[in-house]
């Protein structure tokens, strides 16, 4: 093995990188520090080797090792993998999952895009931190990311849904520079329902009539009914119906949720093999209404994607088929509600924690053009939404956010306007 070059990973520590050059010509890395080794993978060589490793640490279906693979090998614009392992006396301790990607970053002003810069991009994924978590391993992490970008390897780092009270949130968050780091990270709350027997029974008193909009939707929807779909052979099916309703919905305008193509077609058949897939639809007036479509994965159940027909909105077809799932999801201790604090989440979580999206920037002419889209619109967003939070109206534009996505998103210009007329329409209208 041939020494790559040497670089101070820490204070007082110089690492030693060797070249493990494999397939394809991208090289890994192993850098020895404090007692320990960072490995730096970027080809499935590599990543391969530390399979056993892996799938022992896995515990979030994004980190699964075969769903893992599955994804970047349905993607075009990624590049390689990029994964990076700390080992101690020759045992993997903790890993980082991520990618090497081209890929256009938008930035938004709320829900609008209003700028896209196609970039070369570390994206850490969700569910991405495997095995011991401590002060040194994150540090060393970072340390390997921010030597990423200083070798021009990529533009900027993204960094997803890691938990804000982690030192990996806090250490990224200090990355050097003024313009290196991300002044406005994106801090949502994940909700967790942690199931009980008295929470089921309840739940299933709700579904057969305990709610005033439940009991209209089955009085007026005789045909009302919940399927469950899990093997193989029904993944055709999850798809076309799943794609009935997603193309209505908000989320496409967003560029978001399920889309009836390649990739999401491998990724629930990845699901279906490994026995995780449920899907639940829920249909009336001969067609699907809603749908809620996720795997179980280690005692917690994980919706990856969900959707409903909005011209039925009225009666809540969504919660009612949540309500229905939650009761069938027996088997499992937790059903895992992701990012966000929609009322749905509110009512039914019983855990929750805060989590953040941020960026590493590159001391690069590309960097730095990322680095003041960011910050510009963070700034405008971040004021907006304390202002809507303040006067209590920030549930109420998003809503009517939500609603115009459903209709052709506007382009230019356009979204400018959308934002200001939105907004307006909804400050007169709770003055009136």
């Amino acid at each position: 093995m041939d020494k790559r070059e040497s670089w101070n990973l820490d204070a007082g520590h110089v690492a030693v990188v060797e070249n493990l050059a494999g397939e394809e010509g991208h090289p890994g890395e192993t850098v020895a520090t404090s007692g320990s080794a960072l490995r730096v993978i970027t080809t499935w060589q590599g990543a391969e080797e530390l399979r056993a490793a892996w799938q022992a640490m896995q515990d979030h279906p994004n980190a699964d090792f075969d769903f893992y693979r599955t994804v970047i090998e349905s993607r075009e614009e990624v590049v390689s993998p990029y994964v990076l392992a700390v080992e101690r006396e020759g045992v993997v301790e903790a890993m980082l999952l991520g990618r090497l990607e081209r890929i256009p970053l938008e930035f938004r002003i709320g829900y609008k895009k209003v700028a896209r810069v196609k970039a070369r991009v570390i994206t850490i994924i969700t569910g991405g931190c495997l095995g011991t978590s401590s002060r040194e391993n994150d540090q060393q992490f970072v340390n390997a990311l921010l030597e990423s970008l200083r070798h021009g390897e990529a533009d900027a780092v993204q960094l997803h849904t890691i938990r804000v009270e982690g030192t990996l949130c806090a250490l990224a968050g200090a990355a050097p520079g003024i313009f290196g780091r991300d002044y406005f990270p994106e801090k949502r709350i994940h909700r967790r329902l942690v199931f009980s027997p008295e929470l089921r029974q309840k739940y299933v008193s709700l579904a057969e009539g305990g709610d005033r909009h439940f009991r209209a939707l089955r009085k007026e929807h005789a045909d009302l009914r919940v399927e469950v779909y899990r093997d193989l052979a029904s993944v055709p099916r999850v798809c076309r119906e799943a794609e009935e309703i997603a193309v209505k919905g908000y989320q496409r305008g967003l560029g978001a949720g399920f889309a009836n193509d390649a990739e999401h077609q491998r990724l629930l058949e990845v699901m279906a093999r490994a026995g995780r897939l449920r899907a639940y639809f829920l249909y009336f007036d001969g067609a699907p209404r809603a749908y809620w479509i996720g795997e179980g994965y280690r005692e917690t159940f994980y919706p990856a994607y969900t959707g409903f027909d909005a011209e039925h909105g009225k009666h809540s077809p969504g919660t009612y088929l949540f309500l229905k799932m939650a009761e069938d999801l027996s088997e499992f201790a937790r059903l895992d509600l992701g990012l966000g604090d929609a009322p749905y989440k509110q009512r039914f979580s019983n855990q929750s924690w805060e989590e953040a999206s941020l960026f590493i920037f590159a001391a690069s002419p590309k960097g730095r053009l990322l680095h003041l889209l960011r910050t510009c619109t963070g700034a405008i967003s971040h004021a907006a939404e304390r202002l809507l939070q303040r006067s209590g109206l920030l549930q109420r534009v998003k809503t009517s956010w939500k609603s115009r996505l459903r209709r052709d998103p506007p382009k230019g210009l356009g979204v400018v306007v959308q934002i200001a007329t939105c907004t307006l329409s909804t400050l007169m209208s709770w003055h009136e």
